[in-house]
């Protein structure tokens, strides 16, 4: 059982509505015997101007609490809805609960065509009407003058109808007020919509490579996410990590290990996924990133629910988490009915349209170790380049079926948390600038005497480049050119040097017969987000050399 007591945010752009399946996740009793239907509340006595019910009230509003029906398969079935001490019923799995609204709710069930309304006095526990709105309501919103405002989709095709005012005492005759989406928008699969409100009503819908938010009389939307290229695998990963969430870090490679909620449990289909899926978080991050594994007796939990959080009102999953206390990841039950159409996981109807529970719990995780969507930075990326793309991609879409972090993804973790060793590649995703230092054990000294140049590859202690900045490079390709001394004219000798002892270090040794000059070179590799480097010239003088030309036959001194 869970509490719904979620109300409006005012004057921000986000989804302010919670249906039945964000409400909050606060326990409660509820009737072993539920009725049926919320035409159980009685009517209010007499039909009192919902501003009443909406504006400012003692005592405290009373509290509405629901709770997920699953049958054995894991299906949602319905929900059963508690308000105050006063009334218990059901609702389908299509019903919802919108509100609270000072002290008024919003209840409702879709049908194929419509859907029925009811408008809920919750300090005396009665309806203040009931109505039935063509279409498919997928969030309202109550006004202070009792205006109720509908996000209306259309039967069938589920193409977007923008928002509507309803006159409660002449449903039939209802208002547009906030234009739908045009073109892909209109009908994307999937795609999250709603009301919010900023001293009125405002849309908002998003789709896997675009975000739209429309102002009553405004002609254009404002556009907040563009895909920077096609939807195909790129050949080249353009270097753009997705944006940080702004919150403190983790402890690099932390234990946080999860339990299965005690009521909320996935069910048997799905939880091998979810295994699986942070088997994978670990495997493919290439950072110190924290670890994260199934343990009966942790405290934190993996839930299956429709209880979500205000800002993931029409979420598939959502990760909520305090760092260094606790966290919990929420999958929506397999048959939830969303604006786009109900709700498929691919471990339990593998067809098209369904969702990889392992993709999305990568997902999730991602945002747990402090990974956003790229559409929240107003930029959108590929399907192989992240698994943090806003909304995730349904079978048979590209990257639907990607279960690993993708490069850009790798990128910002291995800022945020550092590289487990100086050899693991930088993802190809960043653009990491490398300084390259070079040092002879001598610079002059008499003819065939050994001596050792080392170079040392780093990344610049930048902050720009987080917990990278300072890194050593190991197990990279340096390379050390010569040329005899003066002559500035001749071409370069190149050597490939050998690994140091120190991580980052490469070296050669040489027994130089004639002076030369030394320099170290780093060409960047196309596997990895790293930038080419050169270091200083160093000269050797040899004190007793033969010149420009060798003493042995007219060949170049051998390097070791």
């Amino acid at each position: 059982m869970r509490e719904y007591n979620h109300g409006v945010r005012l004057g921000r752009l986000v989804v302010a509505l919670v249906t039945i399946g964000s409400a909050l996740g606060i326990t409660g009793p509820v009737a072993a015997a539920t009725p049926t239907g919320p035409e159980i509340i009685h009517p209010c006595p007499h039909r009192e101007d919902p501003r009443t019910a909406i504006g400012p009230r003692a005592p405290r509003v009373p509290r509405v609490r629901t709770r997920d029906r699953v049958d054995a398969a894991g299906t949602l079935t319905g929900f059963d809805v508690r308000i105050g001490r006063r009334a218990t019923f059901r609702l389908g799995p299509t019903g919802f609960v919108d509100g609270p609204f000072g002290g008024a709710a919003v209840i409702g069930e879709r049908g194929h065509e419509d859907t029925r309304l009811s408008l809920l006095d919750l300090w005396r526990g009665c309806v203040l009407r009931t109505l039935t709105v063509r279409g498919l309501v997928y969030g309202s919103h109550l006004d202070a003058d009792g205006g109720l405002h509908v996000s209306l989709v259309e039967p069938g095709s589920r193409r977007e109808l923008g928002v509507w005012r309803v006159d409660p005492d002449a449903p039939e005759r209802p208002r547009l007020e906030v234009p739908p989406p045009a073109g892909p928008m209109a009908t994307a699969r999937p795609r999250t919509g709603g009301i919010a409100w900023d001293g009125g009503p405002v849309g908002r819908w998003c789709s896997l490579d675009r975000c739209e938010v429309h102002r009553p009389g405004s002609r254009l939307p404002s556009v907040l996410a563009e895909p920077d290229a096609g939807t195909e695998a790129p050949a080249v990963v353009s270097a753009r990590p997705v944006p940080e969430v702004s919150v403190p870090r983790w402890p690099r490679e932390a234990d946080l290990s999860y339990r299965w909620h005690t009521t909320e449990t996935p069910p048997p289909w799905m939880r091998a996924a979810i295994n699986a899926g942070a088997a994978d978080v670990d495997q493919t991050s290439r950072s110190r990133t924290p670890t994260f594994r199934y343990d009966a007796g942790a405290p934190d939990t993996v839930r299956y629910t429709t209880s979500m959080p205000g800002s993931c009102a029409t979420s598939i999953a959502c990760a909520s988490y305090v760092v260094g206390d606790s966290w919990t990841v929420r999958f929506r039950p397999h048959g939830s009915d969303l604006r786009w159409g109900v709700l498929h996981w691919c471990q339990a109807d593998d067809h098209d349209g369904c969702f990889d529970v392992e993709r999305v719990m990568i997902h999730e995780l991602g945002h747990i170790v402090g990974l956003d969507h790229p559409e929240t930075a107003g930029f959108s990326l590929r399907p192989f380049d992240t698994v943090m793309q806003q909304l995730a991609p349904s079978r048979p879409k590209p990257g639907s079926r990607l279960q690993a972090f993708g490069p850009c993804d790798v990128a910002t973790l291995q800022e945020r948390y550092d590289v487990p060793a100086p050899g693991t590649s930088i993802s190809d995703c960043n653009d990491v600038a490398t300084t390259l230092g070079l040092i002879a054990s001598s610079t002059s000294v008499p003819r065939a005497t050994r001596v050792t140049l080392v170079a040392e590859l780093r990344i610049p202690d930048r902050d720009t480049y987080g917990r990278l900045g300072g890194n050593a490079l190991a197990n990279r390709t340096v390379q050390l050119w010569r040329r005899p001394l003066g002559a500035t004219g001749a071409g370069w000798t190149v050597y490939t040097m050998r690994t140091g002892d120190s991580p980052g270090t490469y070296l050669l040794t040489v027994q130089p017969s004639i002076s030369y000059e030394f320099q170290a070179v780093f060409a960047a590799p196309g596997s990895e987000g790293l930038r080419s480097s050169t270091s200083p010239i160093v000269t050797i003088r040899v004190t007793d050399g033969c010149g420009i030309t060798s003493c042995a036959n007219g060949t170049e001194d051998p390097m070791e």
